[in-house]
């Protein structure tokens, strides 16, 4: 009697644990499901998954939402109550219900645009601005924090979007976006090391190498390069950044090589006297030149090796409105990353610059930036400098050995400041 007495106290536990468990796990009647998905502003989303899932995290049942934004489903749902109706895609930020029924839940969702400022040398940019325009109009504006990252919740899904960066020393980014969604931005930097040398410490004058310079600063600074100007002694410059001794000027370019990255552009631009010595070997005569030392004279081999500590994919460009400028260019040849480089020179290794006075400046620099690239091109940055140059030295005054020369170290790619 006592064995059966425990047999039927096991078998009624058992009925009720059984029944308690299907009344747990009971299935409800079919359920509507449905609304409209749109952005803060109520414009319509298409695409958008919703999702309803029950308490125990177990899938139900989805719908995507149609050109008018709205979605519709009907579930049978689980006795795992309450449930959760979440609406997301790739740029948005979710949203989630809690729901004991079915019914019309209309869901209104930021777009959300996040990632990573980085430079050439994916070194993090702090305190970057980035905008964010759909269709030309003005959106949102975030900063990157420390680490680079920005993040920004737009009102508007921008099916027309634009991602733009403007920060000088930088070129413009400008990245064309659907929706929101992860972009990291990769800054390229834009430098320029001017000389320009009218009066000298130890030899003759020019007239116009410090207009020449000027020039040159006010074309490429609006345009976001960051510049340095070295000259004489004069106070006839935007920016000064100190004498143009050999020094101070190798000591420019050679802070470089380290702080640059491929896709950055280097810019050295010279006018000033120009010479040969007794090896033939052309150079750039500095303010404190003196010849017969070997004192300021940047030699056309110590150029090269200056320029060849730049890592390759920088793009470099030489300007020259210098005597015998052109042999430099071949010495530029040997440099390892020649492929990335374009020069212009006023005349070939034998050849002479001229200083003219009816445009107050040195004649190859006027016809390459004003004639040419100004007057001719309107300044603008989409034209290349081969371009450029062939427009400039067909106009251009003299010929022979004092015709302009150049020198393209690839020249199946066009070369663009």
């Amino acid at each position: 009697m006592i064995k059966n007495t425990k047999n039927k106290f096991l078998f009624f536990v058992l009925i009720f644990i059984l029944l308690g468990t299907s009344i747990i796990t009971s299935v409800k009647g079919l359920e509507s499901f449905s609304g409209y998905v749109r952005d803060r502003l109520g414009n319509p989303i298409s695409g958008v998954s919703v999702i309803l899932t029950d308490s125990q995290a177990g899938f139900i049942g989805s719908a995507t939402t149609n050109a008018n934004g709205y979605y519709s489903m009907g579930v049978s749902l689980s006795g795992y109550s309450p449930y959760y109706l979440t609406a997301g895609k790739t740029g948005l930020q979710p949203y989630t219900f809690t729901v004991t029924d079915g019914g019309q839940y209309d869901f209104s969702l930021y777009t959300y645009v996040q990632g990573y400022v980085r430079n050439s040398l994916n070194e993090p940019m702090a305190n970057v601005p980035v905008r964010v325009y759909n269709n030309g109009l003005f959106l949102a504006t975030s900063y990157s924090q420390t680490n680079g990252y920005y993040h920004l919740l737009l009102d508007c899904f921008p099916a027309n979007g634009q991602i733009k960066i403007e920060k000088h020393g930088y070129k413009d980014i400008s990245l064309s976006i659907t929706g929101g969604g992860t972009y990291d931005l990769y800054l390229r930097a834009i430098w320029a090391i001017i000389v320009g040398i009218s009066e000298y410490q130890y030899i003759s004058n020019l007239e116009f190498c410090d207009e020449d310079a000027t020039d040159w600063y006010n074309k490429l600074h609006p345009m976001g390069y960051e510049c340095r100007v070295y000259g004489d002694s004069s106070s006839n410059y935007p920016r000064y950044d100190g004498l143009a001794t050999e020094s101070n000027v190798r000591d420019a370019i050679q802070s470089l090589p380290a702080i640059t990255g491929p896709g950055d552009t280097v810019c050295f631009i010279t006018a000033g006297h120009g010479s040969v010595d007794w090896l033939d070997h052309q150079y750039l005569s500095m303010y404190n030149c003196r010849t017969y030392l070997n004192i300021g004279r940047y030699l056309d081999t110590e150029i090269a090796d200056d320029f060849d500590d730049f890592d390759t994919g920088v793009n470099l460009f030489f300007f020259f409105d210098n005597c015998h400028s052109g042999g430099i260019l071949d010495e530029l040849e040997t440099i390892s990353n020649v492929a990335d480089i374009y020069c212009a020179a006023t005349c070939t290794a034998e050849g002479y610059g001229f200083d003219d006075d009816d445009y107050c400046n040195g004649l190859w620099t006027y016809y390459f930036l004003e004639f040419s690239w100004i007057n001719h091109y309107g300044g603008s940055a989409s034209y290349s400098m081969e371009t450029i140059f062939n427009d400039a030295s067909n106009n251009y005054t003299h010929s022979g050995i004092n015709a302009p020369q150049d020198y393209d170290g690839n020249p199946e790619t066009s070369f663009y400041l």
